[in-house]
């Protein structure tokens, strides 16, 4: 039997749909570092990776934290990735990283080994952006994310509930401390000895640089 044209135009459509689906839902490599917990001052060395990658060529990324917490103090080359020399800015709290792989790598990849240094209480997330990922043909590589967060042993000031992050619900409490004449050290952000609603503006706008 020969197939009609109509038939056959719709044969061809639906293969092509077919296998758009299937380049679309080609899996994402993900770009991860980990959650670290350390004490004040102390450094630890965090990997940044990339899981189930083909043939990693080269990338850039920059990582973001809150200087007032932690600081980069080196990054370093891994065996599977080579690196140019890091933009550090602990100022801004932006560190930028880019390496590469001439030969081409696959798998788990070790991108990079980040050193970070706690210089304050509290959290601070360790947020990834993506600036390139692409194989050895400088073809894009497509990602997800996995941010990671670092967290130093302490009360931090603000974090009235001790969850290690400083929210709205922090500064609710400082306000019902206000409202009661209670005192709390980590609670009197401006240092006058009293907790009292301008402390509770002041969490919640922390809070808010935070999000």
């Amino acid at each position: 039997m020969i197939m009609s044209r109509g038939l056959l135009i719709a044969a061809l459509i639906a293969l092509s749909v077919s296998a758009m689906a299937h380049v679309c839902t080609a899996e994402a490599v993900s770009v991860a570092i980990s959650d670290v917990t350390c004490e004040l001052h102390e450094s630890v060395i965090v990997p940044v990776t990339l899981s189930g990658v083909t043939n990693y060529g080269t990338g850039t990324i920059n990582i973001t934290y809150n200087p007032g917490v932690v600081h980069v103090t080196d990054v370093a080359s891994t065996h599977q990735s080579t690196l140019i020399t890091p933009n550090i800015d602990n100022t801004t709290g932006i560190t930028r990283i880019s390496a590469w792989n001439t030969g081409g790598v696959s798998g788990d990849v070790l991108f990079a080994n980040v050193t970070f240094e706690s210089v304050g209480p509290c959290q601070s997330l360790l947020r990834i952006d993506i600036r390139k990922l692409v194989d050895t043909d400088m073809s894009s590589i497509p990602t997800t994310v996995a941010n990671g967060s670092f967290t130093t042993i302490g009360q931090c000031p603000g974090d009235l509930n001790e969850d290690c992050e400083i929210t709205p619900a922090d500064a609710m409490i400082a306000l019902r401390m206000a409202v009661r004449h209670e005192y709390s050290i980590a609670a009197d952000l401006d240092g006058d000895d009293r907790v009292t609603a301008l402390d509770a503006r002041m969490i919640l706008r922390e809070a808010a640089r935070q999000m």
